[in-house]
C-alpha cells in the first residue's frame, strides 16, 4: 500500500469533508520513527541523485510494509513526516491499545527483517523507535481553492511522539495515557514505570518544562 496515496479513514467515517466538521475524541495513537534517518540521507547523499532516489526507494518501500501492517491491526495514518508515522486506532481503549502494541511489535519485527541499505563504503541496517499513547485528537479539513487538506492535532498525538522520543532504538515506549490498558497486549522483556505526561494543550502545544515521560518501555522484539 502507498502510504503517500492515504486519506485518513476517520475523514469519511465521520464526514468530515463537510465543511465547519471537527471530530474530537480520545484515541489510541502510535507514532513510527525512523531511527538514523540523517545518517542515512548524509551517507546516500555522497552519490547525488543517484543516492537521492535510492533513499526515496528505502522510504518508500519501508512505509508501505508498515502502513501494510497498521491497516492490518485496525490503525489509520493520519500523517507522514518523511521519516515517521503518525497513526490512530479508533475504538474502545483496551482494544485498540493491544492492537496498537500488537501492530509495534510486527513493526519491529518488519524492521529486524529488513535488508541493510547499501551505502558508501559498506551498508546500514534501519532501526526504528515506536510510541504509543491514549488521548484527544482533533480532526479537521482544512480547505484552500480546490485542495482539502486533512488536520490532525491534539494531546493524543503529542503524548505518542514524546513517547516515541524517550524510546530506545528498536523499543516502544508506552505512555501513562495508555498504560492502564497495555495488560495482556505483546510484548517481551521487563518494562520500567515512570510518570505520565500531563498537561498538554489540544493545539498540540507542548507544556514548557515537561519532558516526555512514559509508562514503560518495552524491548525489541525477538
Amino acid at each position: 500500500m502507498d502510504v503517500t496515496a492515504l486519506a485518513p479513514a476517520r475523514c469519511f467515517a465521520h464526514d468530515l469533508f463537510v465543511e465547519g466538521t471537527t471530530l474530537v475524541q480520545d484515541t489510541t495513537t502510535m507514532a513510527v520513527d525512523l531511527a538514523g534517518f540523517t545518517s542515512l540521507t548524509e551517507r546516500l547523499s555522497v552519490w547525488g541523485s543517484h543516492g537521492t532516489e535510492r533513499l526515496s526507494q528505502v522510504l518508500r518501500g519501508y512505509f508501505e510494509g508498515v502502513t501494510d501492517l497498521v491497516v492490518e491491526a485496525g490503525g489509520d495514518v493520519v500523517a507522514f513526516g518523511g521519516d515517521s508515522l503518525s497513526i490512530l486506532f479508533d475504538g474502545p481503549p483496551r482494544t485498540t491499545v493491544r492492537a496498537a502494541l500488537d501492530a509495534a511489535q510486527r513493526v519491529q519485527q518488519l524492521t529486524a527483517a529488513t535488508e541493510a541499505v547499501a551505502v558508501p563504503g559498506g551498508s546500514l541496517s534501519l532501526q526504528v523507535r515506536l510510541g504509543v499513547a491514549r488521548g484527544a485528537v482533533a480532526t479537521a479539513v482544512a480547505r484552500s481553492g480546490g485542495r482539502l487538506l486533512p488536520v490532525h492535532v491534539g494531546p493524543g498525538l503529542d503524548l505518542a511522539h514524546a513517547a516515541q522520543e524517550a524510546a530506545a532504538t528498536g523499543s516502544v515506549a508506552v505512555d501513562g495515557s495508555a498504560g492502564p490498558w497495555r495488560s495482556g497486549a505483546a510484548a517481551t522483556g521487563p518494562t520500567r514505570v515512570g510518570p505520565r505526561l500531563t498537561g498538554t494543550r489540544l493545539t498540540g502545544a507542548r507544556p514548557s518544562g515537561t519532558r516526555p515521560a512514559v509508562d514503560a518501555l518495552l524491548p525489541a522484539a525477538l
